[in-house]
């Protein structure tokens, strides 16, 4: 009897195992400089109560949230919009805004945005094939062929080796990528700004613990992800 109270105890467990898991996990995806794993490591240092995993590629990001959906996730702004299971509870915030100003950057010539209808252009891969497509159509206003990358530092060969008319970039990163290249990169800029990494939770309140390890990350932390401090809504 007592053998047979065990197994079932430890069936019990089991089951529980997943959502227990779940329950404590974030999930990090956004455009990064650092490795995937060191950004990892300087998060779950920081907060004690979450387990943190960072994914360096969208397609990666996508399979584990259907797999084992997460407590929360911290993603720019595209990424929690189409997820709409997860409530921001933070906004990462630079320069005092929580958005960003974009530019599209090419060789020698500034593109002309009246004129982007079927020209190809490179970005950071934050949605995935089709809603990449839709979603920088719609930025420039135009129908548009998106060649994606999953690391920034990739974008620059596609405009070296002629695969691109130009790639969007934020504008924060246009004089970092232009001191890389002997090629003569010039910026258009685009009127439309895009959120900032975000902090977002599934119906789970946040607890206190979380709320402030993630409003006291390291300047360290912050510049990894892309900001300087957070605004709690």
């Amino acid at each position: 009897m007592r053998d047979r109270m065990n197994i079932f105890c430890l069936f019990i467990l089991l089951c529980l195992a997943p959502s227990l898991s779940q329950a404590r996990t974030i999930y990090v995806f956004s455009p990064l400089d650092a490795r995937a794993n060191v950004v990892q490591d300087k998060l779950n240092a920081k907060c004690s109560d979450v387990d943190f995993v960072v994914f360096g590629r969208f397609k990666d990001f996508e399979a584990q949230m259907k797999a084992q959906p997460p407590y929360g996730i911290l993603a720019l702004q595209p990424i929690v919009e189409k997820k709409s299971d997860f409530k921001p509870i933070f906004l990462g915030v630079k320069g005092g805004e929580t958005v960003e100003t974009y530019v599209l950057v090419s060789v020698d010539t500034p593109v002309d945005i009246k004129k982007l209808d079927g020209s190809k252009v490179g970005a950071f891969d934050l949605l995935g094939r089709k809603e990449m497509k839709e979603f920088i159509s719609s930025q420039l206003n135009a129908e548009v062929n998106v060649r994606r990358v999953t690391k920034n530092e990739d974008l620059l060969p596609l405009l070296s080796f002629n695969s691109v008319e130009s790639i969007f970039l934020p504008s924060s990163l246009f004089d970092k990528m232009k001191a890389t290249t002997n090629l003569n990169l010039v910026s258009t800029p685009l009127e439309n700004k895009i959120g900032l990494i975000s902090a977002a939770l599934s119906d789970a309140s946040p607890s206190e613990s979380l709320k402030s390890c993630i409003s006291e990350f390291s300047n360290e932390i912050n510049n990894m992800l892309g900001v300087e401090k957070w605004k709690e809504l």
